[in-house]
């Protein structure tokens, strides 16, 4: 199966050891964050609400460590409400945030700073046809920019009275009015494409060669879960 033009578009511009790093560090991340949490002088409600802080904050580091070893520009910004910074990766024309959330289809809560930053991806605005349950991947054409949003977190499921946790890390184009992903795609599947063509162009020490299969699944027109998101004030960041 052919790549797609924005699965291209990131193995073109950005190394497969940026996203290869941020995969193996973010299991021993997590275990920090809730060492962290559980070691404070508080209480269990306390260790809980801090936890995904925890994860949040270590993970902007690591990203903000990661572009730096690739040698990708990154510079710490802040939201228009000067109430939350992020850290912003530039890797060619694809610019790139992270972001803690509960789970892989939850979408990142607006606020005018990702407006603005999402506004670039007006061009990835296509038709979608009803009758094939489908739209068609955009084409690059001469887009200056582009932005990408690195998605984090952990699930935790209850069965039979016992907790089971996964972590999952995906990589998604939101559209320019923040109402949807135009496409979301597993970050283990993308890894498995560097190289897997010889056609990346991204500088990568670990990349070159291979023939490994396109297992990337991207979840197209998702209909992100917005029942938290609704009620954000606009101003907010975070």
């Amino acid at each position: 199966m052919p790549l797609d033009s924005l699965q291209r578009l990131i193995l073109d511009l950005v190394p497969e050891s940026f996203f290869a790093r941020l995969s193996a560090r973010q299991p021993v991340l997590y275990e920090e964050a809730k060492a962290m949490a559980v070691s404070a002088p508080w209480g269990d409600p306390e260790a809980e609400t801090v936890f995904p802080i925890n994860r949040r904050a270590l993970m902007e580091n690591e990203v903000r460590a990661s572009a730096r070893e690739n040698r990708l520009s990154c510079a710490d910004s802040r939201h228009l409400g000067d109430n939350c910074g992020y850290v912003l990766v530039q890797a060619g024309k694809l610019r790139i945030t992270a972001h803690h959330v509960d789970k892989p289809t939850r979408f990142v809560p607006p606020c005018r700073s990702r407006q603005q930053n999402a506004a670039v991806n007006a061009w990835l605005d296509t038709p979608y046809f009803e009758e094939l349950l489908q739209e068609l991947p955009p084409k690059l054409g001469d887009a200056d920019s582009a932005h990408l949003y690195l998605l984090h977190g952990l699930v935790i499921e209850n069965r039979a009275g016992k907790s089971y946790s996964s972590l999952f890390m995906r990589v998604a184009f939101p559209d320019s009015e923040l109402a949807r992903y135009v496409c979301n795609y597993d970050g283990l599947d993308l890894l498995q494409l560097y190289g897997a063509d010889g056609e990346s162009l991204a500088g990568t020490p670990n990349g070159g060669g291979g023939s490994l299969p396109d297992n990337a699944r991207p979840v197209i027109n998702i209909k992100p879960d917005r029942e938290a998101v609704m009620g954000e004030d606009m101003k907010r960041g975070g």
